[in-house]
């Protein structure tokens, strides 16, 4: 079924406006926070319910697909959906979703799901996604011959539409292979070359007071703040945000073992701050490009003079 979405979700992404279009998604998200926050959250739920309900989205869109779709599951034909994204044109699903966008109630999953596609981690999810279906125990080769055609598809896909960059899916294969040391995949990104990425320093002995590289004094005012923002109940992306932020302000070393940095903060503070794959996966270069405002502020909250 990955296959199926991640051309459900291509097709709707396209816009021959972009730029504005862009904009609008934007001054959605700064006003509706909390939603895509929420949206976010099903997305990266074990049990998959962003991804069923934007399955659901395009069954009420498009009526005809749900008995495509169940006409393709009893034949197990699923190596080849082109009868699918032909429906998807034919009834102009994508303008659709622009339009639902323009007139979208406060129960709508649309205005969230077009930001996830276009500034969130979305192709992120969906290659992780894939890799967790890959190795299903009794999965059939046939299958998983169809989900490496699909994750090869999607990073290609994000390329070509511009989201994504070669070195965004180099950096996101070195983080699967740290957080996940099992098999993964080898990239399939048409492309020559490949860029070598240096292993990072083993620090699994360090504490978080041996990472910050301060003073005593201010070591000691730093970790004060730090706390203080994560006693908020700050998990997932925003605990990134605040890595990349003290980063950039030279408080903390880029050579750092992402996970043992994440497990160094749990024991200083004792508080769950999300799992490793729901941070380390905002600390590319696809949140430096987009969310580099909210990483500036939080560099005015802990700068120490």
């Amino acid at each position: 079924m990955l296959i199926i979405f991640a051309k459900i979700i291509c097709n709707i992404m396209p816009h021959p406006d972009f730029d504005t279009f862009k904009l609008r998604l934007q001054e959605w998200k700064e006003t509706h926070s909390e939603e895509y926050d929420m949206f976010e959250e099903d997305m990266n739920s074990r049990d998959a319910i962003g991804y069923q309900k934007i399955m659901s989205l395009a069954v009420t869109l498009v009526p005809a697909y749900q008995k495509l779709i169940n006409k393709k599951a009893n034949q197990g034909t699923f190596d080849d959906i082109s009868d699918i994204e032909n429906l998807f044109i034919e009834h102009k699903l994508a303008q659709t979703i622009i339009n639902e966008f323009e007139n979208a109630d406060k129960n709508s999953i649309i205005p969230a799901m077009l930001y996830w596609l276009y500034f969130g981690q979305s192709f992120e999810r969906m290659v992780e996604k894939g890799e967790e279906l890959r190795r299903t125990p009794y999965i059939r080769y046939l299958n998983k011959f169809v989900i490496k055609s699909t994750i090869d598809f999607l990073r290609n896909k994000s390329i070509s539409l511009g989201l994504r960059t070669k070195a965004d899916w180099e950096e996101h294969h070195r983080l699967m292979k740290e957080v996940d040391n099992s098999d993964i995949l080898d990239l399939g990104i048409d492309v020559k070359t490949k860029t070598s990425l240096a292993k990072p320093k083993d620090n699994k002995e360090l504490t978080l007071e041996d990472m910050i590289m301060l003073d005593e004094e201010k070591k000691k005012i730093l970790l004060t703040k730090i706390g203080d923002y994560i006693c908020q109940g700050i998990r997932g992306q925003k605990i990134a945000w605040m890595i990349l932020a003290l980063r950039q302000l030279g408080y903390l070393p880029i050579t750092t073992s992402d996970r043992h940095l994440f497990q160094a903060i749990r024991n200083k503070f004792g508080l769950e701050i999300g799992s490793d794959k729901g941070i380390y996966n905002y600390l590319g270069e696809t949140t430096l490009k987009y969310d580099q405002a909210d990483i500036d502020a939080l560099k005015n909250y802990f700068t120490l003079n």
